[in-house]
């Protein structure tokens, strides 16, 4: 009997360790992505976080017909937990943002890029830039305008 318990404790172990997921990169995980775990994080209120615009609001001047111009937006994480930036969107198909891949660490600062491109944008212009991130407030919208000239 004791011989009969002991090949079944080695057995049931060796079952339980060969179904146990090993760490192989081969193998499939349940567990959520880098991107996912962002995300995750981004959505506790209890990592949330303050952010300081160095400039919220840019002039561009007069550029002609056609040039593509590029928008930065600094920012300086002011709180105690990092900065997630989870989405930055335009307000028109004309403008290309570009947020940080990476969470930005309390007391470091970051830029939000926007390239418009001015083909066919003749005229004043006047585009917006929505961000999404871990603070109180989650979304802010940042302003970008100049002047447009026509091509000769």
């Amino acid at each position: 009997m004791k011989n009969i318990f002991s090949v079944f404790t080695i057995l049931s172990v060796l079952t339980l360790a060969c179904n146990t997921n090993t760490g192989n990169p081969k193998e499939p995980t349940n567990g959520p992505t880098g991107e996912e775990q962002l995300k995750i994080i981004a959505e506790d209120t209890a990592s949330r976080t303050t952010i300081q615009w160095t400039d919220s609001l840019k002039n561009f001047g007069k550029v002609v017909e056609g040039e593509k111009v590029l928008i930065e937006f600094n920012f300086t994480n002011t709180g105690k937990n990092p900065l997630i930036i989870k989405e930055v969107t335009a307000s028109c198909g004309c403008t290309v943002p570009e947020k940080p891949k990476e969470p930005i660490p309390p007391g470091k600062s970051g830029v939000i890029k926007a390239e418009f491109n001015t083909e066919n944008r003749a005229g004043f212009a006047s585009k917006d830039v929505i961000v999404t991130c871990n603070t109180a407030s989650e979304t802010y919208t940042l302003h970008f305008e100049g002047e447009v000239l026509k091509k000769k």
